[in-house]
């Protein structure tokens, strides 16, 4: 698969990983591209989507504009479903996934210093681990439902344990709620990596997401999701924690706490003010951008 964007870095010198997934089109569910020919057999009540390949895509696009003089952006893997990009080939499948995001992990293991940024925009659920649908979830030729359904918690607990890079930053733009019909499938889920090798958990590692346990992520139609528009926000301006050698700075935790913020701040009709839940490890605060000005 070809890079979204590639500084050309050496590949020792410490950068930031970024890799970005936008699913709109879930190939089995009602209205997807392979929904005549191969139908879920329990689609969840879950349709299409509008907002993600968006969200994603703007997301991408300003990731090379992060300024970190300490670990310059190095490179924006990129993987949308439907395609928009012309030279893309690899849809975010359960298969592709794991591929991708065994690479990126691969490359932020070049060096300790180096940041590593995974944002997911698409369909997902919560039982007792936070849970990732590729755009292949359902598939009536897989005979595990599970096995196109991606455990997010235990891969972000394996590539602690695997990656090499000491910060790492998960940005998940999902709903949160647990179906009835999962909870009576406990199916057994996949992993996105496996561990090969024991390491040091990376001591810098939160994880922002759009809804609590049990609630929804919102955005309108076609148009880019609220959690990230407030992260581009927060990233461009409202996340600065001060100065630093006199240029303002957005960091790891400087950018959790503007995103709480700024969530609780958006009023939508009907729905009431919005969250951005924040867990994961932080031991410790890594800038990630400074600002120009």
């Amino acid at each position: 698969m070809s890079l979204f964007f590639d500084a050309r870095i050496p590949g020792n010198e410490p950068q930031t990983h970024a890799l970005v997934i936008g699913i709109d089109d879930y190939l089995h569910l009602p209205g997807g591209s392979r929904y005549a020919a191969a139908p879920a057999v329990n689609p969840f009540t879950l349709g299409q989507l509008t907002s993600p390949g968006r969200s994603a895509l703007a997301f991408a696009n300003w990731v090379p504009q992060l300024t970190n003089r300490r670990a310059r952006v190095g490179t924006v893997d990129l993987m949308l479903s439907p395609a928009r990009q012309a030279d893309q080939q690899d849809l975010p499948t359960t298969a592709n996934l794991k591929a991708a995001f065994l690479r990126w992990s691969q490359r932020c293991s070049g060096n300790p210093d180096n940041v590593g940024i995974f944002y997911y925009c698409g369909h997902g659920f919560e039982d007792d681990v936070t849970i990732l649908l590729p755009a292949d979830f359902g598939d009536p030729g897989v005979g595990n439902l599970g096995d196109t359904m991606i455990d997010f918690t235990g891969s972000y607990v394996d590539n602690q344990r695997e990656s090499k890079a000491r910060t790492q930053l998960y940005l998940i733009d999902a709903c949160r709620e647990t179906p009835i019909d999962l909870l009576r499938l406990r199916a057994r889920l996949t992993s996105l990596i496996s561990t090969m090798q024991l390491r040091q958990p990376a001591c810098n590692a939160p994880i922002l997401q759009s809804a609590n346990p049990g609630m929804k992520a919102h955005a309108v139609p076609g148009e880019i999701s609220y959690f990230t528009q407030a992260l581009l926000a927060c990233l461009e301006k409202f996340g600065a924690r001060g100065q630093n050698g006199g240029r303002w700075e957005v960091s790891t935790n400087s950018l959790a706490i503007a995103m709480q913020q700024y969530m609780r701040r958006i009023r939508v009709p009907e729905i009431g003010p919005l969250v951005c839940a924040v867990s994961g490890q932080s031991n410790f605060d890594t800038a990630i951008h400074a600002l120009p000005g």
